[in-house]
């Protein structure tokens, strides 16, 4: 917005932080969670991935969004700072190697800055009215905000020139206060008005976009050169879009005292074509700025928006998940030590619990698994989970299998083998027809089968350890332990 609304705005919530926190309130089949409690002034921020960057006026705060966890923090210089220096935006570059942090009202007036993460340098400062918020549109930078010393002059979108001449050119003329902007991966350009008079949320094609800047003598774009995607009751104040394309963007209703964040919903046209993901009544929240991370459509912490409060800690919006038992499972003997398990995808699950009973035997990604270790001839149930984040599903119903080998006594068979230990060759003498022989070694793994077709069988090729020789009698399969030396 424009400079002297912003100073009188963010005086007159400055006193929102005497109150106690508050959170926004999900709106069904979405979860809100207030993050970094201990730190209430963060006015501006962006995410990339886990990495959060956020500032309160006086420091750049580098947080592990999956630890909650400070990692470094940056002391800006003072030329950057000041009694009425207000940080308008704070971004991280797509290779996340340069923070870029814009002021207002400093003490060389309204700037933007570059700061190299690896060489802990700032740049000189970019000269740019206010400055409001930027996007990267592939190898250009694009800025809201007047660009302007005439403060009758439209607010805009202007291409952010670095090559020290302040020649920041303006793209597209918006009106009204300044708001955030929000880019996709195409290029697409989206912007969500404040004080025009009949807000709304537009988009402008990236073929468009890049023709004027491109061409220094083409027209300054308008909303009339946008698509209308929705409607929207009150200005906005922020605009993102997500990995997958979900477009974003927040407003507050002075007038009804109603806050939302809300989500595009695809349709086009001068409609009110959002659902509101979020909001508030309360009068201590103000909301700023919504920055995305993942896709939201997948539900969970790690596709989330990290929203913005003047005065007040950030708040997580996520898109809450309902996982359900894994069904279809099945247990399969594989031998006389392991059973393979299998089972039904379950959407959203990232991984996979397997219990034996209350005990659980191990965690995968997979749809499949192998237990081994197991004594032979004993039969064995297992359940499973679908798990995300610290989400579990209720246990599947028990799958049960055997494992092979019968007793030798049982068929009352005289069998022997030797030597034992062996160096390599095997003898078996039996009463009864031994058809084949299994060999597994000691993990259990199937390793060789065959026909028997002599009275030995010959383990010299394998290296030294505990053998089991699983033998064929009348279709019953009999487990015989070997040493080799």
């Amino acid at each position: 917005m424009k400079k002297n609304l912003l100073v009188t705005i963010f005086l007159i919530v400055s006193g929102f932080s005497m109150y106690a926190q508050s959170i926004l309130n999900a709106s069904e089949g979405y979860v809100t969670e207030t993050i970094l409690s201990d730190y209430s002034n963060l006015s501006v921020f962006d995410v990339n991935g886990f990495n959060l960057y956020a500032s309160d006026g006086s420091k750049i705060y580098h947080f592990d969004l999956a630890t909650d966890k400070l990692l470094d923090t940056y002391v800006l210089p003072d030329y950057m700072t000041g009694t009425y220096t207000y940080p308008s935006f704070l971004k991280i570059s797509p290779d996340i190697e340069t923070l870029w942090y814009g002021i207002t009202s400093g003490p060389n007036g309204d700037e933007i800055f570059s700061y190299n993460i690896e060489t802990g340098t700032w740049s000189e400062g970019y000269s740019l009215l206010c400055n409001f918020d930027m996007e990267f549109i592939g190898e250009h930078i694009l800025v809201s905000g007047l660009n302007s010393t005439s403060w009758s002059d439209p607010n805009c979108i202007s291409l952010l020139d670095v090559s020290g001449n302040d020649n920041h050119r303006k793209i597209i003329d918006v009106g009204g206060y300044s708001a955030g902007l929000g880019i996709d991966d195409e290029g697409n350009v989206y912007y969500a008005t404040s004080g025009v008079g009949s807000e709304k949320l537009y988009r402008w094609d990236m073929e468009t976009v890049i023709n004027v800047i491109n061409d220094s003598s083409a027209e300054i774009l308008t909303l009339d050169d946008a698509t209308i995607l929705s409607s929207i009751p009150a200005g906005a104040y922020d605009t993102d879009v997500d990995e997958a394309g979900n477009v974003f963007f927040d407003f507050s209703d002075y007038a009804t005292g109603v806050k939302n964040v809300v989500m595009w919903n695809g349709n086009e046209g001068d409609n009110e074509n959002f659902e509101i993901l979020a909001y508030s009544n309360d009068p201590a929240v103000s909301l700023t700025l919504v920055n995305s991370k993942g896709n939201f459509m997948n539900g969970g912490k790690d596709n989330g928006i990290i929203a913005g409060a003047w005065g007040l800690p950030l708040t997580l919006l996520y898109k809450e998940i309902n996982l359900i038992a894994p069904s279809d499972l099945v247990a399969t003997t594989e031998g006389i030590s392991s059973i393979s398990l299998s089972w039904t995808a379950v959407e959203n699950a990232l991984s996979y619990n397997i219990y034996q009973g209350e005990e659980l035997l191990t965690t995968v990604s997979v749809t499949s698994y192998i237990v081994e270790g197991l004594e032979y001839d004993t039969e064995y149930c297992f359940a499973v989970t679908a798990v995300h984040d610290e989400i579990e599903s209720d246990k599947s119903e028990e799958a049960c299998a055997t494992t092979a080998g019968e007793s030798i006594t049982e068929y009352e068979i005289d069998f022997r083998l030797y030597p034992n230990p062996t160096d390599g060759i095997v003898y078996i003498e039996s009463e009864a027809n031994v058809e084949s022989v299994e060999i597994y070694n000691m993990m259990g793994q199937k390793i060789a089968s065959q026909k028997l077709q002599s009275s030995y069988v010959d383990l010299s090729s394998y290296p030294s350890g505990f053998y089991t020789l699983l033998l064929e009698v009348n279709g019953n399969k009999v487990p015989m332990r070997i040493v080799l030396r």
